[in-house]
């Protein structure tokens, strides 16, 4: 991945922390809590290629998504 690559990927984590935090009427500090316990990080950076392409909210979407087939 280059440089520009990984800042994009660092942007849109923090993009749908924020995004999800709003949604959800959290503290950004609780979503990220959560995006921590469930390694979202990684998991969003290893969709880059796909997710730069969209929306931030599809980006959250895509969160939440995993988050429920976790919970599931």
């Amino acid at each position: 991945m280059s440089e520009q690559a990984i800042k994009d990927s660092n942007l849109i984590f923090v993009a749908t922390v924020e995004q999800y935090a709003l949604k959800h009427k959290m503290s950004t500090e609780k979503a990220l809590q959560i995006f921590a316990k469930h390694n979202l990080f990684s998991l969003l950076r290893s969709q880059y290629e796909v997710l730069h392409m969209l929306d931030f909210d599809d980006a959250v979407e895509f969160a939440e998504d995993v988050l429920r087939s976790e919970v599931a």
